[in-house]
């Protein structure tokens, strides 16, 4: 099966190979966050998880990643993700 994005593979694969010889690891946050009442804008997408909780789309993409590295208690990090990013239209 070809891909239908020939140069974005490439150009995604040759930036991984470049953060990877320095140091930095493929590591993707959680795209979905616990919804809270204070600072959301009536924009954000809200849903409910199958355990009932509500989550949404965070505004901001460093708020995930922030999580991600509170809840390990990282110290120093040195991480990259290459994903689609989900902004209101």
């Amino acid at each position: 099966m070809r891909s239908e994005r020939p140069f974005e593979d490439v150009l995604q694969k040759r930036l991984a190979t470049i953060f990877s010889l320095h140091g930095a690891v493929d590591d993707e946050p959680p795209l979905l966050a616990p919804a809270s009442q204070q600072g959301e804008s009536s924009s954000q997408a809200r849903f409910l998880d199958r355990h009932g909780d509500l989550v949404a789309l965070p505004d901001n993409l460093v708020y995930p990643f922030a999580r991600l590295a509170a809840r390990r208690k990282t110290e120093r990090i040195k991480r990259y993700c290459i994903a689609d990013v989900y902004e209101p239209m």
